[in-house]
């Protein structure tokens, strides 16, 4: 549609050049070039004025000024037309894509939501859709939005202010299992974590600080984990220096094509595995994964060797390392 406008408004921008050249050379030294140039404006406009430059016996240029008419006017006329469609289809998408998009998130349970698609949401962005996760995301900034819309074409994106209900509701806060407050200011964060907990008192809230003196706040805001950015970052550096293979290790997994991660799996109470042991379940050869760890339901404590004869219990934590489509199999496999 764009690209019709362009051509239209282009071709349209040729005719009065090549109108007022034209003019020129029929009607010769009587008439300046700005006369020309007014004689096509009032001749592709039709507003009935008179003739600035007299035409009389002068065939050519009157033949001229029957061909410009014709043809400026189907071409204002498409330029209208191109305008006007650009706008209605303009709204019309719109529309439909917050009508579709609203049926998407009715449908989504046990969702994530990420508030703010600055440089750190940006980050998170790009990590859940590597990891084909279920997830909206709220941003209030309209440049920020067109450009996600543009990079991600089938990203869940809600225009609008995070820490109003509304707002939230619409991303379908009720049924989300996890927020991420990635907001500017942390009192920003605060006033969401606030607001999320109110509409969904279950859910999990991660929230990134700042200044470190807000954390007690924000803790007793609902907030269930703190990251402090400049924190991380000098873990990040540390372990650069006393653990650079590991770092290594890590890295070339989260660039790796195969989006190779470390995840987590819940077995839920109806799961037919549970009382099974891993060497009967098998998974190497059934899923083509295997479990790396496991969290025990009871002491929360963490099996970092899991041997064939463990058995899976009722809520037990699972953790493995694959790419996503393997964990979604996973996942099915357990449920």
């Amino acid at each position: 549609m764009k690209k019709r406008l362009f051509y239209a408004i282009g071709f349209l921008l040729i005719t009065f050049i090549i109108a007022t050249i034209g003019y020129k050379i029929l009607i010769g030294k009587e008439a300046s070039y700005f006369d020309c140039f007014y004689m096509t404006i009032i001749t592709l406009s039709t507003v009935g004025y008179g003739e600035t430059i007299d035409l009389t016996g002068n065939t050519p240029a009157r033949v001229f000024t029957i061909i410009l008419i014709l043809v400026g006017m189907s071409n204002l006329i498409f330029v209208l037309t191109a305008i006007t469609s650009s706008v209605i289809d303009g709204q019309l998408n719109r529309y439909l894509r917050r009508k579709r998009m609203k049926k998407i998130i009715n449908e989504l349970n046990d969702h994530l939501v990420v508030c703010g698609a600055g440089n750190t949401g940006h980050h998170i962005i790009q990590e859940l859709y590597n990891t084909k996760k279920e997830f909206v995301v709220i941003e209030e900034n309209s440049e920020v939005y067109e450009e996600l819309q543009n990079k991600y074409l089938d990203i869940i994106c809600i225009h609008g202010d995070a820490t109003k209900d509304e707002v939230l509701q619409e991303a379908g806060i009720e049924k989300a299992k996890a927020i991420a407050a990635v907001l500017p200011y942390d009192k920003d964060n605060l006033f969401l974590t606030i607001t999320a907990k109110q509409l969904n008192p279950k859910i999990r809230i991660i929230s990134k600080i700042m200044n470190l003196e807000n954390k007690r706040k924000l803790i007793r805001a609902g907030a269930s984990s703190i990251v402090p950015p400049q924190f991380i970052g000098a873990l990040r550096l540390v372990s650069e220096m006393v653990r650079p293979k590991v770092v290594g290790f890590l890295d070339n997994m989260l660039r790796d094509k195969k989006n190779l991660r470390i995840e987590e799996i819940h077995v839920p109470k109806n799961s037919w595995t549970i009382g099974k042991s891993l060497k009967e379940l098998n998974l190497r050869e059934n899923v083509g994964l295997q479990i790396i760890a496991f969290q025990d339901p009871i002491s929360q404590g963490y099996n970092y060797s899991p041997q064939g004869n463990d058995t899976i219990q009722e809520n037990m934590t699972l953790i493995t390392m694959g790419d996503p489509n393997q964990i979604i199999d996973l996942e099915k496999f357990i449920k």
